[in-house]
C-alpha cells in the first residue's frame, strides 16, 4: 500500500481506520482503498469513522462478524469537490481539539479524583505511620501502638485439591487474590468458585465470619476487602478477624494504607510473598473506638465525593465522545456549518469539567487536617524515605507524602529537570518508572 491510502479493519473487530504514513502492507483483516484522483486522504478517514455502525450492520459471519470486499465496495460515500472536503476536514479538526482538550481534561481530573481518597487515607493516618519501616511513635494522645496479632485473630487460607469434584460446589464461597483486580468494592460476598463442606473441611481454607478482613499477601500483596458473609479464601490472604474493640472499616483503611509498607518487609523470589509471622507484627496504631469510627466516618465520606466526582466526569466524557461522534456524522450530511453556529456543547462540556476540576481541588485543600503535627519534608527527603533503591511511579509518591498533588507536581518537574530523578520505561510494567539517582 503507498503512502496516504487507507486501512480500514474489515474484522475483529470492525471498524479501525488509518492513513499509511508509508508503503506498507496488511493482512486479511483489512479492506484498503489506494485514493486515485482529487481526494484528500483526511476526508476519507473521517467519513470511514462516521460509518462504523453501517459496516458492522453490513457485515456477516457466525464465528465472528466480517465485512467482505463485495459489500465494502456498495457502501455509500458521499464525494464533495476537493474544496468542499478541504472545508470540512478543517472544521471537524477544529471542533475535534477542543474535544480532545476537554476529554484531557476530564482524565486529568479523573486521576486526581481516583488518588482523593489515597491522600485522604494518609493524612488521617498521620502521614507514613511506618517511616524507613519503623513506627513513629508520635501517636496521638489515647492511641496505642499495637500489632496485628493483638487486635484480631489471624488466618490463612488454603485451596482444595481440584482433582476431587466433591470439594467444589456452591456451600462456601472462596476468594483468590485474582477476585480483586480492578475490585472497587469495600466489602465481598463471593468470588469467581465456591467450595463445598468438605472441601473445606479437607484444606487449610478457614470460614471465616462476617466483618472479617482479607489482605492478599502474594501476587500481588495490598488488596484489601471485608467479608459481608460468611466466606473462606486461598492460601494468598491474611485473614484477620478483628477484636470487638477494632472497626473492620478502621483496619479496612490501615490496610490499605500501608501497601508500600508490607510490599518492603516481603521476600521471596518467583514473587514477593509477606510471611504470616511478618504480618502478625506489622505495627497498628490503635485510637478509642469512638475516634476509630470518627475516622472511619470522615474516609467514608471522601470515597462518596471522589465516587460522586467521578461519575459525574464518566459522564461528561461520555458526552464529549458522542458529540465527537455526531460531528462526523453531521460533516457529512451537510450539518456541520449549522451546528458550529448553533450548538454551545463542546463549550458548555468543557466549562463544567472546568468547574469540576476546581471544585475537586478546593475539596482537597479543604481535606481533614492531619491529627498530629509533624514537620513538612522536602520532596526529594520523602523520595530517599521511601523509595531509595526502587524505582516508582508518580502514584506511589502521591501515596506516600501528605504534600497537596498540585505542590508535588511542580516540585517533581524541578527534580526532573535537575537529574535528581530519571525516568525509565519498565519493560515488565510497560510503563514509565522513575528512579533517584
Amino acid at each position: 500500500m503507498p503512502e496516504n491510502s487507507i486501512i480500514f479493519s474489515s474484522r475483529a473487530p470492525i471498524g479501525y481506520v488509518a492513513i499509511t504514513k508509508n508503503e506498507l502492507a496488511t493482512n486479511q483483516g483489512f479492506k484498503n482503498l489506494i485514493l486515485i484522483g482529487n481526494i484528500n486522504p483526511k476526508y476519507i478517514y473521517y467519513y470511514l469513522t462516521s460509518i462504523k455502525s453501517l459496516a458492522e450492520s453490513m457485515a456477516s459471519g457466525t464465528t465472528f462478524l466480517e465485512l467482505s470486499a463485495s459489500k465494502f465496495k456498495q457502501i455509500p460515500f458521499p464525494l464533495a469537490p476537493i474544496e468542499e472536503q478541504e472545508r470540512i476536514v478543517n472544521k471537524i479538526e477544529e471542533v475535534i481539539t477542543n474535544i480532545q482538550d476537554s476529554i484531557n481534561n476530564i482524565d486529568l481530573a479523573l486521576k486526581k479524583a481516583e488518588l482523593y481518597v489515597d491522600k485522604t487515607i494518609y493524612k488521617l493516618f498521620n502521614g507514613n505511620l511506618l517511616e524507613d519501616n519503623n513506627r513513629n511513635d508520635k501517636l496521638p494522645k489515647l492511641w496505642k501502638w499495637k500489632t496485628l496479632n493483638q487486635i484480631g485473630e489471624i488466618y490463612s487460607g488454603g485451596t482444595p485439591s481440584t482433582e476431587v469434584q466433591e470439594f467444589w460446589g456452591e456451600e462456601i464461597c472462596w476468594i483468590t487474590p485474582s477476585d480483586l483486580t480492578n475490585y472497587k468494592g469495600k466489602y465481598i460476598s463471593k468470588g469467581k468458585k465456591s467450595i463445598s463442606m468438605k472441601g473445606l473441611q479437607n484444606s487449610s481454607a478457614k470460614l471465616l465470619p462476617p466483618n472479617s478482613v482479607l489482605f492478599s499477601s502474594r501476587a500481588p500483596i495490598g488488596y484489601v476487602v471485608i467479608s459481608s458473609n460468611k466466606l473462606s479464601t486461598n492460601q494468598g490472604f491474611k485473614n484477620i478477624i478483628p477484636n470487638a474493640d477494632v472497626n473492620p472499616s478502621f483496619l479496612y483503611y490501615f490496610l490499605k494504607s500501608i501497601k508500600n509498607y508490607a510490599n518492603k518487609i516481603a521476600s521471596g523470589t518467583t514473587f514477593l510473598e509477606l510471611s504470616t509471622e511478618k504480618f502478625k507484627q506489622i505495627p497498628f496504631p490503635l485510637p478509642p473506638i469512638d475516634e476509630q469510627n470518627i475516622i472511619v466516618e470522615e474516609i467514608d465520606n471522601a470515597v462518596a465525593y471522589s465516587d460522586n466526582l467521578i461519575e459525574e466526569l464518566l459522564s461528561q466524557r461520555r458526552k464529549s465522545e458522542h458529540i465527537k461522534e455526531k460531528l462526523l456524522q453531521d460533516a457529512f450530511l451537510g450539518k456541520l456549518s449549522s451546528q458550529l453556529n448553533s450548538d454551545s456543547s463542546v463549550g458548555t462540556s468543557l466549562k463544567k469539567i472546568n468547574l469540576e476540576k476546581n471544585i475537586y481541588l478546593q475539596n482537597q485543600r479543604q481535606v481533614t487536617k492531619i491529627r498530629t503535627v509533624r514537620e513538612k519534608k522536602k520532596l526529594v527527603d520523602v523520595l530517599k524515605s521511601n523509595f531509595k533503591k526502587t524505582h516508582f511511579s508518580f502514584d506511589d509518591i502521591i501515596k506516600t507524602n501528605s504534600m497537596s498533588i498540585d505542590e508535588m507536581e511542580v516540585e517533581f518537574k524541578i527534580l526532573i529537570e535537575k537529574e535528581i530523578v530519571v525516568k525509565q520505561y519498565d519493560n515488565i510494567s510497560k510503563s514509565i518508572r522513575f528512579k533517584l539517582i
